[in-house]
């Protein structure tokens, strides 16, 4: 069973890739195992159609607010993935952004429950940041997996598993606040920060999970040198999703409003 934990870009390119991590639960150990880079979608798409099984914690949104589920005339998950199917990028963005023509402003933007509760972007967004694309990307991705989403489907340990998961708020959680990435250019105070912030995340693993925790050099090293943050993102989200399955979160049952907009993991859950 592999761990790992995906940083999404809804636009993959040479210079901001997916990015993610492996690991592998080994006794009382979680080793590290791969840092990987995606410049195009078949490339990801290819790695976990041979991947399988394993259990992915992702940064980006997996489904609409039920406002714009009603907009769309949405009744379940399955509506969702068919919607995405029907458009190209551009066709799904112009969508969003009629509805939210017709909307006053304050309320062009919604949140589904957990973006609330995680002080997240409206996964309706199409810039600043595009979570919308994101979704719409991320959702097409699943479409061609044969996977189990959470917490729409029932999760199977012999399949691929997707989680929700945010870096963002499990550093923010942890009273971890300095800023750490910058998309367009290096800085030494922040590369301290990360390497502090890979500090605690090793603490955190020995704390609360029992685990030592073996980062390879090279790995360590790209967290470090990274500064648009995107492989220490991964990291933060494979942490997560140990911690899910550690705990067996995924067992556990949620509210129906969870069950229709999804939930976001934040590592903080017991």
């Amino acid at each position: 069973m592999l761990i790992a934990g995906l940083d999404f870009t809804s636009n993959p390119t040479n210079s901001k890739k997916n990015t993610i991590i492996t690991a592998q639960i080994l006794d009382n150990k979680i080793l590290v195992k791969k840092l990987l880079l995606f410049s195009d979608f078949e490339s990801l798409i290819e790695f976990f159609s041979k991947s399988s099984p394993i259990l992915c914690g992702c940064d980006f949104p997996f489904n609409f607010p039920l406002d714009y589920q009603k907009e769309f005339g949405l009744k379940n998950f399955n509506d969702t993935k068919k919607l995405i199917a029907k458009f190209n990028k551009n066709e799904f963005k112009n969508s969003l952004r009629k509805i939210q023509k017709h909307r006053e402003y304050g309320f062009k933007y919604s949140f589904r429950l957990t973006d609330k509760e995680n002080f997240a972007s409206s996964p309706v967004n199409v810039i600043n940041p595009p979570t919308g694309l994101m979704l719409y990307e991320g959702l097409k991705m699943f479409s061609s997996l044969d996977c189990c989403i959470y917490p729409f489907e029932k999760m199977n340990l012999k399949k691929n598993n997707f989680f929700e998961t945010y870096p963002k708020i499990f550093l923010k959680l942890y009273n971890l606040k300095e800023k750490y990435k910058n998309e367009k250019h290096n800085n030494l105070d922040q590369l301290y920060i990360r390497k502090k912030y890979i500090s605690f995340i090793k603490k955190v693993i020995r704390k609360k999970m029992q685990l030592e925790i073996s980062i390879p050099y090279h790995i360590e090293k790209q967290c470090l040198l990274d500064y648009k943050g995107d492989v220490l993102d991964a990291l933060i989200c494979m942490t997560i999703t140990l911690n899910i399955y550690q705990k067996n979160l995924y067992k556990h049952s949620v509210s129906d409003e969870y069950k229709k907009e999804g939930f976001i993991f934040n590592g903080l859950e017991c």
